[in-house]
């Protein structure tokens, strides 16, 4: 029997149905796996397969990882790779090139065999972070509980059949291919920011080509943004306490203890800086109390005086950019102010407070939560 469940993964939604949330959620308890992908990006390679559960899986499990070199995978998402490859060597990636120039190696399917049933996830979404994560996108899971190895017979069979057009990542045609999608992706960036010497005719040919930019989502004026004081837990920070209706409603968690939800977490540093990409369970426990286990806060001190305040913006559903301020951090006076003229002064309640983002970009307009950053 072959179970079948259809999802659209829509970064607008208060769910998302991220397609890289349900790879990760099938590669648990699987023994075996593989994928195909048009497209591979290096922020497609940080959020998947950088990923702790996956790099959990290749720990003691086979991944064949397939790539088309026709647009996008350029040599960036290549060195990315190479680097887990190094570490995990249960990785194997090849590339698909065609001979014939008319035709392109345009799949988008992932497998996994697991003790009792195979699992196929095929839809639209790429090896991109905008494929995984942040694109509107559609897929599939099918489930074959007849048969453990159905997605393995096929994926033999694939290999069999195209064995003359999958190539290594030293082979010539491969770092060809590779140098020309660089080299175009170059010129795209440099087109969309106005520095090129073109023409009229090559500047409309090149605009109609696809790039990947690999961006976190720009946030919007309307988009909401959470201003929270962070309560002690320790003299020194493990996590980030919430009241349940934030955690629930702005985060969009869950308050059921054997329901797994995942939030995405991007810290920005006070210079400006993405650091790497927070995946986190949402930590619901006996005492409910609601967590996050949050980098920018793990070993902190607890000041003195004053709380630190945590500013969460809202990028995508289940996913946020976020900066922590000290009382020594130069806008905490304005976001201590901000708290004041909404909830009051307070020396012992934790105050939380959403507001959009126009609300607050007009406050504190320098901070640089409001730039826009690349997964890299």
């Amino acid at each position: 029997m072959v179970n079948h469940s259809f999802y659209v993964q829509n970064p607008e939604t208060n769910d998302g149905s991220y397609l890289i949330d349900k790879i990760l959620e099938q590669c648990n308890e699987a023994i075996a796996g593989g994928a195909a992908f048009a497209f591979m990006s290096s922020g497609g390679v940080n959020l998947l397969i950088r990923d702790s559960r996956f790099l959990s899986f290749l720990e003691h499990h086979d991944f064949h990882l397939i790539v088309g070199v026709d647009a996008i995978t350029d040599d960036k998402a290549v060195d990315e790779v190479k680097k887990v490859m190094l570490t995990y060597k249960n990785l194997k990636v090849d590339f698909f090139i065609t001979n014939n120039k008319r035709s392109i190696f345009h799949p988008k399917f992932v497998w996994f065999q697991k003790e009792k049933e195979s699992i196929h996830i095929v839809g639209s979404g790429n090896l991109t972070s905008g494929g995984l994560r942040w694109n509107v996108e559609a897929y599939s899971i099918l489930t074959d509980t007849t048969s453990n190895e159905s997605s393995l017979i096929e994926w033999k069979k694939f290999l069999e059949e195209n064995k003359n057009h999958i190539y290594k990542y030293d082979n010539e045609k491969v770092i060809s291919a590779l140098s020309h999608n660089t080299k175009l992706k170059q010129a795209l960036l440099k087109l969309k920011k106005g520095d090129d010497n073109l023409n009229e005719i090559e500047k409309s040919s090149l605009s109609q080509l696809p790039i990947e930019e690999d961006l976190v989502p720009p946030y919007e004026l309307k988009n909401k943004i959470l201003i929270a004081e962070i309560p002690r837990n320790g003299d020194r920070l493990q996590q980030v306490n919430f009241d349940k209706k934030n955690f629930i409603n702005f985060f969009g968690a869950s308050d059921d203890q054997g329901e797994n939800v995942y939030v995405y977490f991007f810290h920005i540093t006070h210079q400006g800086l993405l650091q790497a990409p927070e995946v986190r369970p949402a930590v619901v426990v006996k005492s409910h109390n609601f967590r996050f286990e949050l980098n920018a806060v793990k070993g902190m001190i607890y000041p003195k005086e004053g709380k630190p305040i945590g500013l969460y913006l809202k990028v995508a559903s289940k996913s946020f950019l976020y900066m922590v301020y000290l009382p020594t951090d130069k806008d905490y006076p304005k976001l201590q102010e901000i708290l004041n003229d909404k909830a009051g002064e307070s020396k012992s309640s934790m105050r939380r407070i959403v507001f959009t983002a126009q609300d607050i970009l007009e406050k504190i307009p320098k901070s640089p939560i409001w730039n826009k950053y690349e997964i890299t």
